[in-house]
């Protein structure tokens, strides 16, 4: 399946400098990441786009509670009008603290309403038109196209990935060990899926990357980055779950780390890439060290060697 990187939405000049800096490399594909409060990945990808010709992008994710279905429809058919086949919508709750904090209400029944977001966004961008009438959304609208962007949902737990199963084209993973997805997430994913009579959707799997040949020091450059993820009550589920029981006390354990970090050479995380995409389609995500720029232009050739092999 297709191998790409991600990054974080963070300079919209340099994010569409790496884009087409990635395209130029190899990279058939590039996934914004974008927290609640940041810099709007659908519109920086107008502008990378039209300064591209052939990367595929992909959001990762869209905090769809930021957002009308409606909009995000409208905003996917302009930048598939603007370069057709090379959108991957990612959608989800984002951290569901952080949003009711933004929003300024809680969040009630996350996965029930991300299913009916799906549901419309699917509607509107296959078939042009919506006309629902649900428990959280009610649609009558019809679009100037049907562009049939992958819609792709973001998941956590067992539930999250069912309900993928049932109505996404994919379901996306972030930091989650392969056995977690092995074990739990795939046959989730299978039962949301048979439940409808629908093929199994794939995983789109974020893949943690850190350019160096030294294992403790990709676990130390690693480390911080994980830290809020041990501090987070689903994310200490899941990782127990997969067979990683974390102390509570903010510290990354070491097999945890070995779990969801790749290292080694430019050959070598190439290698484990395309591994990984017999399976799934994966995003790399740079795990930085005192050279970024520079293990950056690593982690490019090796997504875009192992693109080449798988």
């Amino acid at each position: 399946m297709q191998i790409g990187m991600g990054f974080f939405a963070s300079s919209v000049p340099d994010n569409v400098a790496l884009i087409r800096r990635a395209e130029l490399a190899g990279v058939p594909a590039a996934w914004a990441v974008m927290p609640v409060t940041s810099y709007d990945t659908p519109t920086l990808f107008a502008a990378a786009l039209a300064r591209t010709e052939r990367v595929i992008v992909g959001t990762a994710i869209v905090p769809a509670l930021t957002r009308h279905p409606v909009a995000l429809i409208s905003q996917a058919a302009t930048l598939e009008a603007l370069a057709p086949g090379r959108l991957r919508l990612g959608v989800g709750t984002g951290n569901l603290v952080v949003t009711a904090d933004v929003l300024g209400a809680p969040v009630s029944q996350p996965l029930a309403r991300m299913a009916e977001y799906v549901t419309v966004l699917r509607s509107g961008l296959r078939q042009g038109e919506v006309h629902h009438q649900g428990t959280f959304y009610t649609v009558d609208a019809v679009f100037p196209s049907a562009p049939g962007t992958p819609v792709v949902l973001a998941a956590l737990g067992p539930k999250a990935f069912e309900t993928a199963g049932v109505v996404a084209d994919a379901a996306m993973s972030w930091h989650c060990p392969p056995a977690y997805l092995d074990d739990i997430a795939r046959p989730a994913l299978a039962r949301g899926a048979e439940s409808t009579g629908r093929a199994v959707p794939h995983i789109v799997q974020q893949v943690s990357v850190a350019v160096t040949e030294n294992r403790a020091q990709a676990l130390e450059w690693a480390r911080p980055h994980l830290v809020p993820f041990v501090n987070s009550p689903v994310y200490a589920t899941m990782f127990a779950a997969a067979g990683y029981p974390q102390s509570g006390d903010g510290t990354v354990t070491d097999d945890l780390l070995d779990a969801l970090v790749i290292c080694g050479s430019q050959e070598a995380i190439a290698e484990e890439l395309a591994r990984r995409a017999e399976v799934d389609e994966v995003f790399a995500t740079l795990m930085a060290g005192p050279d970024a720029d520079a293990e950056m232009d690593v982690l490019l050739r090796a997504v875009a060697t192992a693109a080449r092999s798988a």
